[in-house]
C-alpha cells in the first residue's frame, strides 16, 4: 500500500511546531490516525496545546511554514477565547487544520487574527 502524503507531512509539521513552540504538546485527530482511510484529499488535523496564553502570530507562523512546505495558497483563522484555529492550504496541495489551545481564556482582541481584511482575502 502506498503511503499518503499526510503521514510524512504530519511528522514534518510536528517537528516544525515543536521547534517554533518548544513547550507545546501536539495531538492528531481525524483520518491521519488511520492511514488506511487516507486519500489524497484528506487534510491533517492537529491540536496544539500551548503552555501559556501567548497567541500565535499567524503571519509569522505562515511565513515560516511556507519556507518548509510550499507557498501558502489560502488560509482561514477562527479565533475564540480558548483557542485559535488556522486552516491552511499550501500550493503543493498539502492542507492542515491546526487548533492552538490555550490554558486559560484570553481576550478576543488579543487573538491570532489582527486584520479581518487579510482573513477575508485569504479564505478558501
Amino acid at each position: 500500500m502506498q503511503t499518503q502524503w499526510q503521514v510524512e507531512a504530519s511528522v514534518k509539521m510536528s517537528a516544525f511546531i515543536t521547534e517554533k513552540f518548544p513547550a507545546s504538546k501536539i495531538m492528531f485527530s481525524g483520518s491521519v490516525l488511520n492511514p488506511s482511510e487516507l486519500d489524497i484529499y484528506s487534510d491533517v488535523d492537529m491540536q496544539i496545546n500551548m503552555p501559556d496564553n501567548t497567541p500565535v502570530c499567524v503571519k509569522d507562523f505562515l511565513d515560516a511554514a511556507a519556507k518548509i512546505f510550499s507557498p501558502v495558497l489560502g488560509f482561514e483563522v477562527i479565533s475564540h477565547s480558548l483557542k485559535d484555529a488556522i486552516r491552511v492550504c499550501f500550493e503543493n496541495g498539502m492542507r492542515f487544520d491546526l487548533v492552538f489551545r490555550y490554558p486559560c481564556e484570553k481576550p478576543i482582541e488579543s487573538s491570532a487574527l489582527k486584520n479581518t481584511v487579510e482573513n477575508i482575502a485569504n479564505q478558501f
